[in-house]
Order: C-alpha cells, then structure tokens, then sequence
C-alpha cells in the first residue's frame, strides 16, 4: 500500500472518529472557552508525545503486527483527539459569537411621523 494511500485513510478515519465523538458525546464537551483551549494544547501534546511512543511499539512489538498496532492504538487516536479538540474550539467559538450581546450594536430607527 502506497505511503499517500495509508496517510490519507488514517485522517478520514481520525476525522470520522472525530466528528462521530462530536455528535455524539455532545454533552460532554467543554462549556468554556479555556477548558476548550486546554484540550487543544493537551491535544498537540499527545500528538507529540506519540511519535516516540510509535518508534517504541514498531522497535518491540514482533513485525507482523507492529504496524497494526500503532497505527491503530497510538497514531488514530492521537490524531482523532486534536481534530475533536478543535471542534470543541470552535464550537465554543460559535457559543460565545451567538450569544447575547454578541454582534454589532443595532440601533432602531423611529419611524417619521407624519403630520395630519
């Protein structure tokens, strides 16, 4: 299987994964803005702590199945934890820009009288 190939079924399986845990553990997301910016930065985290954790699985794992399992156990959810991390994000994002006294100021124009 090509390099491009597998890379690129990786991140529709990590955004799939994503976008599934969005919808549904919709609850269970975080409310504020800073618990929300937190799970990016523990995101990017993982993310980086993951490729030493991989070049430790493929070194003593036996072969056959050393690729299965990181891919499977380290390097998909790792991935599918930041781009749901981001989703939070922006769903924050999107709470705080709908809310009350979001938006410009609208000023109400009193219509002209007209005299009879």
């Amino acid at each position: 299987m090509d390099r491009l190939v597998l890379l690129g079924l990786i991140v529709a399986g990590a955004v799939a994964l994503a976008l599934w845990s969005f919808t549904y553990f919709a609850a269970r997301r975080p409310r504020g803005f800073g618990r929300a910016a937190a799970h990016v930065v523990l995101a990017y985290c993982v993310v980086h702590t993951s490729k030493p954790a991989v070049a430790l699985s493929v070194t003593h794992i036996p072969h056959p199945f050393d690729l299965i399992v990181s891919l499977a156990v380290i390097t998909l959810p790792a991935f599918a934890y930041l781009l749901l991390s981001w989703l939070w994000l922006l769903a924050c994002v999107r709470d705080i820009m709908s809310g009350p006294g979001s938006g410009r100021p609208v000023r109400v124009r009193e219509p002209k009288r007209v005299p009879s």
